[in-house]
């Protein structure tokens, strides 16, 4: 989604409301490049249909509870706000965008030494309880006060970017030998 949104020059969005995949993994590492990557939104809305997406374990550490990871992007004066909410009640959709039926959360810092040295890595047990994991979680990340968060047209690519691979074809090329090709009819 992010390599998608700088294919969007001039992109200014308010807010980019997202409903994150079932896959926690793919949820997870599309939270992250939109943060990390991503232009065009002043303000994201991420939407994770269950608490897996902070609870499971990972390879690298990331906490999205941490400006940290915009104050590397837009500046430590810009002091870009992020909030975590989660549903207060089990496998009810919608939950988490109601008021009613939400609490702000936050993953704590274990005391421990060697719990601090496994946050945001090891699975979170609390959050993938049975009961617990089925709570729906948001994630509201807001840019930077006095940033530019325009997508601008000719901006370099990113990790993950699909035209990183396939250098000077066409977005029509680069369609069919990924997407077309595969379901054409051979009859």
């Amino acid at each position: 989604l992010a390599s998608t949104l700088r294919l969007l020059p001039g992109l200014r969005l308010d807010i980019l409301t997202v409903l994150g995949l079932r896959t926690k993994e793919v949820s997870y590492d599309t939270l992250n490049s939109l943060i990390r990557e991503s232009c065009g939104w002043k303000e994201l809305q991420y939407i994770s249909h269950s608490s897996e997406v902070l609870g499971f374990a990972k390879l690298e550490r990331l906490h999205f509870g941490d400006e940290s990871i915009l104050e590397d992007r837009d500046g430590a004066l810009s002091r870009p706000p992020v909030a975590i909410y989660r549903s207060t009640v089990s496998d009810c959709p919608g939950s988490v965008i109601n008021v009613n039926a939400r609490a702000r959360f936050e993953q704590k810092m274990p005391e421990d030494t060697a719990a601090q040295e496994a946050f945001g890595i090891a699975e979170d047990a609390g959050l993938m309880a049975y009961g617990e994991r089925g709570k729906k979680i948001m994630i509201i990340v807001k840019r930077g006060a006095g940033v530019n968060y325009e997508q601008k047209k000719d901006s370099r690519f990113i990790q993950s970017d699909i035209r990183r691979d396939m250098p000077g074809k066409t977005w029509k090329e680069i369609r069919y030998e990924c997407i077309d090709r595969i379901f054409v009819d051979d009859d």
